[in-house]
């Protein structure tokens, strides 16, 4: 056990990165919003922490400019976007994705222009990340369960529905929105200071349908399901050479098979299977065994 852990200690590091920034997705399409502007928060905070450090700051420092900038920038966009929904969130925000990689470009020996930032000091551990993720999947629990929970539910559902039961829902919206984005500048942060390089478009397309796979492939109804769906489709490439060479075409594979059979994800299948064996194991212990009554004869 020890050997592996030693051995596959960036294995680790990448699981738990993109677990939170899976996670940063997860927790807006849980509430049915559906934005795909964490590659732009996720780039900023990986940028922000980086450039802090670099100008003298210190790593507690760091961190907290890369939360902050990214749920601040996050709920920001809310408002400004608050009366779209849908397919037309969704490309106003990878819009948004795009134009801040080009921005990140441009901005010259500030942001290291096309190639990006190199040198970055490593500043965290596993133990770090570690700890980090489970922080995050501890608030997520928090979050999903109760009254917040249930208010979620409702909002993802029907925000006819939520609004009448006293639900504000703009506000929620820029809650959720903030959120996703403090979770995305986190994740950006822990990722420059492991990864000791930036270049500005790592948070473009590709990026953000990684996550969209996660959390699709995982299961959007939990943040269970983006940690799931991340350590999978991280791990898979690295312990196989064929799906390292076909990764694009088995991850493909996988989210087709997923939406068409299994819309509630991985977590959905086992959720389900675990909900039926319970039932049945319920049903199983509640019967009574059948008793014969005794004839008049064996009686006497």
């Amino acid at each position: 056990m020890i050997g592996w852990w030693n051995g596959n200690q960036t294995l680790v590091h990448q699981i738990g990165v993109y677990a939170i920034a899976a996670a940063s997705m997860q927790i807006a399409m849980n509430a049915g919003v559906f934005s795909l502007l964490t590659g732009a928060t996720w780039i900023v905070g990986a940028y922000t922490a980086a450039i802090t450090v670099r100008e003298g700051g210190n790593e507690l420092l760091a961190f907290v400019l890369a939360i902050v900038i990214g749920a601040v920038s996050s709920a920001a966009i809310s408002v400004l976007t608050r009366r779209l929904v849908g397919i037309g969130l969704a490309m106003v925000t990878m819009s948004l994705v795009l134009i801040t990689g080009v921005i990140l470009e441009s901005v010259g020996s500030f942001t290291g222009g096309p190639l990006g930032l190199y040198g970055i000091p490593v500043l965290i551990t596993t133990r770090d990340v570690l700890i980090a993720a489970g922080i995050v999947a501890v608030i997520m629990t928090v979050l999903e369960r109760g009254r917040i929970g249930r208010a979620v539910a409702t909002l993802r559902e029907d925000p006819h529905i939520a609004a009448s039961v006293g639900i504000p829902v703009p506000l929620a919206r820029h809650i959720v929105m903030f959120l996703s984005g403090a979770l995305a500048g986190l994740s950006g942060a822990l990722y420059a200071f492991m990864f000791l390089t930036l270049t500005p478009m790592q948070g473009g397309f590709d990026f953000v349908l990684l996550l969209l796979s996660m959390v699709i492939i995982g299961g959007a109804g939990s943040w269970i399901g983006a940690y799931v769906g991340a350590a999978l489709l991280i791990w898979l490439p690295d312990v196989s050479t064929v799906a390292h060479r076909w990764d694009g075409v088995m991850y493909g594979v996988i989210l087709i098979a997923i939406v068409v059979y299994a819309p509630g994800g991985l977590t959905g299948i086992v959720g389900s299977a675990v909900r039926k064996a319970v039932t049945q194991a319920r049903s199983i212990f509640s019967s009574e065994p059948a008793t014969t009554p005794m004839s008049a004869d064996s009686e006497a």
